[in-house]
C-alpha cells in the first residue's frame, strides 16, 4: 500500500510540473536570451513577467523579439476599455492578442500607461446614490416714504446613479409694495435623466409656474427628449438638451392657450477661479403650430463662494414670452443679490 501511494503521489507531482512548464509564458529578447515565467501586465512602456527567479521583471518592448503566452491577461487601453486577450509576437513580426480565436494587432500607443491603477479605479465600489444640491435665500426690506419688501427662495436637489438622475427644482419670488402684492411668482420642475451612454441620456420632465405679473394662474409643461453631459465635474458643468413638449396654459382674463412643441435647454456652471464662478440655465419652449407662440426662461450670473457651504451671488432672472397675456410686457427681469 505504501509503495502505492508513493507511486500516485509521484504521478500527481509529474502531472502538476507538466502542467507548470505547459502553462508557463516565454519572453525571447533581441539578445538571444529569453524567460520562462508568468505574464502579469501589459502597459505602453513594458511588459511585466513573474519569474522563478525574480519576482517581477519589466522589459521594455523595444527588448522583445518573440512572445510565446498561455493565458489570457488584461489589455488595458487608453479610453478605458480592457480586453483579456493572449500576447502573441513572432520574430519579426506585430505585437499581437488572441481574442475569441481571432488574432487582433495591438498598437503599444494605444495601451494605458498605467493599467492596474486604471483597473483599481473601474472596479473600485461606487456609492449607490450620489446627493447634491443648493439652496438660495434673499429678501430685502425699505420703510420710509416706501415700504418695500422682497423675498426669493431657490432650491435644487439632484440624485444621481449608475445610471439614472433625478433633478427637483423649486423657486418663490414676492415683493410688496406699501402692504400690497406687487409680484408673486411660483416655478417647480421634476426631471428624470437615464443614461444611455457615459455623456448622451434621455430625458422625461415636467414644470409648472405661477406668476402673477405676467396674468398666469398655471402654465405646465411636458417633455421628453435627448440630452449629452459634456462636462460634469466639481468645477464645470455643461449639458444641452433638445426634445419635444406639450404647453398647457391658464390665464386670468385671457383665453387659455395649449400646444404641441420643442423644447431645448442648456445649463451651465464654472468655477473659474477659488473665489469666482459663473453660471447660466436657460430653458425654451416653441410651438410647431404657431410661431408666436415661445417662451424662455433664463438665470445667468457670478457666484462667490465665502466657505465651503456659503456662497454670495449676483444674479439675473429673465422671462421672455413672445405672446404675453393682454396689458402686460413680454419680458420680466429681476435682479438679485443674496
Amino acid at each position: 500500500m505504501n509503495a502505492i501511494n508513493k507511486w500516485l503521489g509521484s504521478l500527481l507531482i509529474l502531472i502538476f510540473s507538466i502542467h507548470i512548464v505547459y502553462a508557463a509564458d516565454e519572453i525571447h529578447l533581441t539578445s538571444d536570451d529569453h524567460l520562462v515565467g508568468q505574464v502579469t501586465e501589459i502597459n505602453s512602456q513594458y511588459i511585466v513577467i513573474n519569474t522563478a527567479f525574480a519576482k517581477q521583471l519589466k522589459i521594455k518592448h523595444e527588448l522583445i523579439s518573440e512572445i510565446i503566452s498561455q493565458l489570457p491577461i488584461a489589455i488595458v487601453f487608453k479610453d478605458g476599455t480592457v480586453a483579456d486577450g493572449i500576447l502573441t509576437k513572432s520574430e519579426g513580426s506585430q505585437l499581437s492578442y488572441e481574442l475569441n480565436d481571432n488574432l487582433v494587432p495591438l498598437d503599444i500607443n494605444e495601451l494605458s500607461e498605467s493599467p492596474q491603477e486604471l483597473l483599481a479605479a473601474q472596479n473600485a465600489p461606487k456609492p449607490k446614490v450620489k446627493y447634491s444640491g443648493k439652496l438660495d435665500i434673499g429678501l430685502s426690506r425699505s420703510s420710509g416714504n416706501e415700504d418695500d419688501e422682497d423675498y426669493h427662495g431657490a432650491l435644487m436637489a439632484r440624485a444621481r446613479t449608475l445610471k439614472n438622475r433625478y433633478t427637483l427644482r423649486v423657486s418663490k419670488t414676492i415683493e410688496k409694495n406699501d402692504g400690497d402684492k406687487t409680484q408673486d411668482e411660483t416655478f417647480g420642475s421634476l426631471q428624470l435623466d437615464r443614461f444611455i451612454t457615459e455623456k448622451w441620456y434621455a430625458f422625461t420632465s415636467a414644470s409648472f409656474e405661477e406668476d402673477l405679473e405676467e396674468l398666469l394662474d398655471l402654465r405646465s409643461t411636458y417633455s421628453l427628449g435627448s440630452g449629452y453631459q459634456f462636462f460634469d465635474q466639481d468645477d464645470l458643468i455643461l449639458q444641452a438638451e433638445i426634445g419635444f413638449a406639450y404647453v398647457d396654459e391658464d390665464f386670468d382674463e385671457d383665453e387659455d392657450n395649449q400646444y404641441a412643441g420643442g423644447r431645448w435647454a442648456l445649463d451651465y456652471e464654472h468655477a473659474w477661479y477659488k473665489w469666482l464662478g459663473v453660471f447660466h440655465n436657460h430653458e425654451g419652449f416653441f410651438s410647431l403650430e404657431n410661431s408666436e407662440d415661445i417662451n424662455i426662461r433664463s438665470s445667468s450670473g457670478f457666484k462667490f463662494p465665502l466657505n465651503e457651504y456659503i456662497n454670495a451671488k449676483l444674479q439675473a432672472n429673465i422671462d421672455w414670452n413672445r405672446s404675453p397675456a393682454t396689458g402686460t410686457t413680454g419680458t420680466d427681469k429681476e435682479y438679485i443679490l443674496h
